[in-house]
């Protein structure tokens, strides 16, 4: 092997080895992207469900939100949200649902 030649693949090797470190690092990125997604969405519904307790325990929206500092749209958002995890998805093959055109 001639100079030239082990200088052209050691410079291979290199850049391989810078690439697969790119790779790498791309893939530990969206892993944390994904984790943390995850996180936000287990964080939604246990804010949704604590809302949903305050507005029982409290006797209403009106007095919830003043205890929370939130607006009462807010308050309404989270139990929607509660309300519609809480609910099986409809079947689709059961013709319910907006793609059917029923009301």
């Amino acid at each position: 092997m001639t100079t030239s030649t082990k200088s052209s693949a050691t410079g291979s090797r290199q850049r391989r080895q810078e690439l697969q470190e790119l790779h790498r690092r791309q893939m530990a990125a969206l892993d944390a992207y994904d984790k943390a997604l995850e996180q936000t969405a287990l964080a939604q519904v246990a804010l949704s469900r604590s809302v949903v307790e305050a507005v029982e325990v409290f006797g209403g929206i009106a007095m919830a939100t003043g205890l929370l500092g939130i607006t009462a749209k807010e308050a309404r958002a989270h139990m929607a949200a509660r309300e519609a995890a809480a609910s099986p998805p409809p079947d689709p093959a059961a013709g319910e649902g907006p793609e059917t055109g029923e009301s």
